[in-house]
């Protein structure tokens, strides 16, 4: 009797979820906006409110609501990928001015390089729980041993990847993704080759120092120190890629990586106080970021081994299909990055909330960023159900493979504000340090898209297979919803069910305040009525 109980709950929550935030207004969190008693207690009361604003909120929510906290985080995140995105189209024109083979080249490459870019991301992963937290707690030196720990773990790493990149290793992936041209096989040999040996330390060691960034909640300073290193990294594009061919971009973007590491590790003690100076290796730690880190890096390979046999699916209704597959991926690079971004804002708010030991308020949080991150990627995905064939058509010349994009976008579209859940909540058990459940609906999530994909595409031909990989997100975001629901929050009671009650909204409440502040200022206003 009691699943269907649980099930109807669920409903609830999200339903919830969704409309509530829309009810109120947003409001700040200011000392201004706590109502002060006119005598007595009342007084003595609306200091104390006050100085809870002041000192016992973390500086990201001081004068912001949970909303505009997440949305200060975000924006700048988000612009971060979109940089990124941008230089990879950079990169991809410069190396196609040298030829058809050194553009297969990298192309063929690009499954071996993500590889290399989620093993460094596996330190950064755990940095940014840890430094949240720390933060959270107002403890800016735990900030920088926890990245002097990371940038420990991005040696050991890298060395790793080191090891592995042998050239009879590459040779051998380059088989299996089916490179049958010796020309194209040496080329992105060289590509690879140059980022894991070299690049593999300064990719991670900078995304480990951006990391602070991330947690302290002022992701502005990282995303400047992106954008001079994009330019950076396109003006060395045009110094190396002549003379050392595809490697030169290889080349290009590790000298970039390693510049803005160094440049982050300054700006954190210059104009945070987080001073990262050499200490001990500490195995406890590096464990900690590993608990952290590697399920999420798992999740990330297994998601680009799917994507490899769907691409072979794709391929055997019709090659050109893989083509309108990458226009639609480059186009869904947008809404996907949206979603990124407010998955790197909630790990903060989260992370620093639990670490003031207000479970709840992390709670809140959580919900509110889901709200906006629904109400801004519902615009999107209209605008993209509107625009998806003149969009895939200005990427592409070819009409089957500009249809095909269309088509794709606009199945996929229709779950643009489920991927916001699915991305939000995803950050929302990295703040909590607890990311082996989403790794496990990962797993599962994406793993059916191979099956279901199968069963689809008998009948809606290469249409199923674009209904697989969305369909699948309306499995993935609800569970990721239920996994940081069923969490145990660090503070929280023992007792705590799954889904508590909620209690009726009080006239005037705003579901984007802490808990602590509405209820006290709740109380205030009772008082005052009196």
């Amino acid at each position: 009797m009691r699943r269907p109980l649980h099930l109807v709950t669920l409903v609830v929550s999200l339903r919830e979820l969704v409309i509530g935030g829309f009810l109120e207004a947003e409001a700040l969190v200011t000392p201004s906006r706590l109502a002060a008693g006119r005598a007595g207690a009342r007084v003595g009361a609306a200091v104390a409110e006050e100085r809870l604003v002041r000192e016992d909120v973390p500086a990201l929510f001081r004068g912001r609501s949970n909303t505009a906290a997440v949305w200060k985080v975000a924006w700048p995140a988000v612009s971060i990928g979109l940089l990124r995105t941008a230089l990879g189209q950079v990169d991809a024109y410069q190396i196609g001015r040298l030829g058809s083979v050194e553009l297969q080249a990298i192309g063929a490459a690009s499954f071996a390089v993500w590889l290399v870019y989620i093993l460094g991301e596996l330190s950064s992963v755990g940095v940014h729980a840890l430094s949240s937290e720390a933060e959270g707690a107002g403890d800016r030196g735990a900030i920088a041993s926890a990245i002097a720990q990371g940038l420990w773990f991005s040696l050991l790493t890298s060395v790793l990847t080191a090891a592995l990149a042998s050239r009879s290793a590459i040779a051998a992936y380059f088989r299996l993704v089916g490179v049958s041209d010796p020309k194209v096989a040496e080329a992105g040999n060289a590509y690879v080759r140059v980022t894991a040996a070299w690049g593999a330390l300064p990719l991670s060691a900078s995304a480990c120092a951006s990391a602070g960034f991330k947690g302290i909640g002022e992701t502005r300073a990282a995303l400047v120190i992106a954008a001079l290193c994009v330019v950076l990294n396109a003006g060395l594009n045009c110094l190396l890629i002549p003379p050392l061919g595809v490697a030169g971009a290889a080349w290009a973007t590790n000298i970039a990586a390693a510049i803005a590491c160094v440049t982050s590790l300054v700006v954190l003690r210059r104009d945070f106080g987080v001073a990262v100076v050499p200490r001990r290796p500490s195995l406890r730690a590096m464990r900690q970021i590993a608990a952290i880190g590697t399920p999420l890096a798992s999740s990330g390979a297994l998601f680009s081994f799917v994507y490899i046999i769907l691409g072979r699916f794709v391929a055997s209704v019709d090659p050109l299909y893989l083509a309108s597959l990458g226009v639609g991926h480059r186009l869904e690079a947008v809404a996907y990055t949206v979603g990124e971004g407010y998955a790197v804002g909630t790990a903060t708010v989260v992370g620093q909330w639990l670490g003031t030991k207000r479970p709840k308020d992390a709670r809140r949080a959580a919900d509110a960023a889901a709200r906006v991150a629904i109400a801004t990627m519902v615009p999107i995905a209209l605008l993209t159900l509107a625009f998806a064939p003149s969009a895939a058509a200005f990427f592409a010349d070819d009409p089957m493979v500009s249809r095909g994009a269309a088509s794709y976008l606009r199945i996929v579209a229709f779950v643009f504000p489920l991927m916001a859940v699915e991305s939000v909540f995803e950050g929302a058990c990295l703040g909590a340090q607890q990311t082996l459940s989403t790794f496990l609906i990962t797993l599962v999530g994406s793993g059916m898209r191979i099956p279901l994909a199968l069963l689809l595409l008998r009948h809606l031909g290469v249409d199923g297979i674009w209904a697989a990989i969305a369909l699948t997100t309306l499995f993935k975001a609800p569970a990721k919803y239920l996994a940081f629901q069923l969490a145990r929050l660090d503070g929280e009671d023992p007792k705590r069910p799954p889904f508590p009650p909620r209690r009726p909204r009080k006239k005037g409440e705003d579901l984007d305040l802490p808990e602590s502040q509405t209820s006290s200022s709740s109380s205030s206003s009772s008082s005052s009525s009196q």
